[in-house]
């Protein structure tokens, strides 16, 4: 019997890159890897990449993807890898703006994997003195996405929610310059969701599907941001479809932000909320919403 075929019989499994694992890759190319290239260092990024994944994926199989990020980089000369363009492309496209500044959500994805899994690894120190990031007084990170979203769906099942509550709720402002504060209220999320009674504030069509626990799936949009100091209360808050989430934020249209503010007078209208109705007219003609 032939080395060809004993290599063959022997070869290692492939690992498929899960989506999470390509943005935390892209995310240490990004804010990383473009400015140091030390091999030591990317290899002990892999490792902490490793302990968020529960696999044995090869420091080598890591590098390939910087590769691929490099390929579709606009600022690289080289070529790097271009066969990993059909999943690393949409990535950059959902994380990075057209000029070439990261997203709000990047920065907090990355800040989160880091908080979980490299705490104390000096190799991110950079990317957390650059946007102000510091984990000493923090308690416990914002939830992941999904857990976000559970709960949220969790609360409105159960209708664990005290609106009297959510009137004033400003402890959650979102803010890099102290990321103790990155934090959004499922309560607030989850009464804007129920309120909405399943259907888009925005189009108006039924949520597209029903979520794992059995609540019509719709997303808390904040009509002031919370990176821009919007406060995270319900009245600032609106529940759109995916589609109509991702128009919002990609066109940034007038029209529907001037729709979506009328929605909350509406809302504010029904609730008998006329003193509050003052304040967010006021809220809303500061921000130019």
């Amino acid at each position: 019997m032939g080395n060809s075929n004993l290599s063959g019989r022997f070869k290692a499994k492939r690992i498929e890159w899960s989506e999470i694992e390509l943005k935390i890759a892209l995310a240490y190319y990004y804010f990383i890897y473009q400015y140091n290239t030390r091999e030591k260092d990317y290899e002990s990024f892999a490792t902490d990449l490793r302990k968020m994944t529960n696999n044995t994926r090869s420091n080598g199989s890591i590098g390939v993807r910087f590769a691929n990020f490099a390929a579709i980089d606009p600022i690289k000369k080289s070529s790097g890898f271009s066969g990993g363009n059909k999943k690393c492309k949409p990535i950059w496209d959902c994380y990075i703006n057209e000029d070439r500044s990261p997203k709000e959500e990047f920065i907090e994805m990355f800040a989160n994997f880091i908080f979980n899994y490299g705490r104390n690894n000096k190799v991110y120190i950079p990317f957390l003195n650059k946007y102000n990031i510091d984990f000493s007084d923090v308690i416990a990170f914002p939830l992941s996405e999904n857990e976000y979203q559970h709960e949220v769906s969790e609360k409105i099942k159960s209708k664990n929610f005290n609106k009297e509550k959510l009137l004033n709720d400003n402890s959650y402002l979102c803010s890099y310059e102290n990321i103790r504060r990155i934090k959004r209220s499922t309560n607030v999320a989850a009464y804007t969701r129920d309120r909405a009674k399943g259907i888009c504030d925005l189009c108006g069509f039924e949520a597209p599907f029903v979520d794992k626990s059995g609540v019509p799936y719709l997303e808390t949009h904040h009509l002031i941001t919370l990176s821009s100091g919007g406060p995270d209360v319900i009245y600032n808050t609106v529940a759109l479809c995916p589609n109509c989430h991702r128009k919002i934020h990609s066109l940034d249209n007038t029209e529907d932000k001037e729709f979506l503010k009328k929605v909350i007078y509406k809302y504010l209208l029904n609730d008998e909320e006329k003193e509050v109705l003052k304040k967010f007219e006021k809220l809303f003609s500061e921000n130019k919403i």
